[in-house]
């Protein structure tokens, strides 16, 4: 239950760091001032936020937590772009 519960926050953690990642992307790409701007602030927030996490607890440095990280990263990404064309446009 443990490894579960690692896996499903570093899942969440990734999905949201690489949606945020392309969102971003996407924005400055745009000349989307406002958007850049905001989604910079919270890449900023989050990785600060998730590094203390991640140094405070050798149960983050785990297959589950890698696994996480893995999974969340790509389908935060994939999730983001679709996000964004509703947002942003194409």
């Amino acid at each position: 239950m443990k490894s579960f519960r690692i896996f499903c926050f570093w899942f969440a953690a990734e999905f949201i760091q690489f949606a945020l990642i392309v969102a971003n992307g996407r924005a400055y790409v745009q000349g989307n001032y406002a958007w850049t701007l905001l989604t910079d602030m919270l890449i900023s927030g989050f990785n600060f936020g998730i590094a203390v996490k991640f140094i405070e607890n050798k149960d983050n440095r785990s297959w589950p937590a890698m696994l996480g990280c893995v999974l969340g990263g790509g389908t935060g990404s994939v999730c983001s772009i679709f996000i964004t064309k509703l947002l942003y446009g194409s």
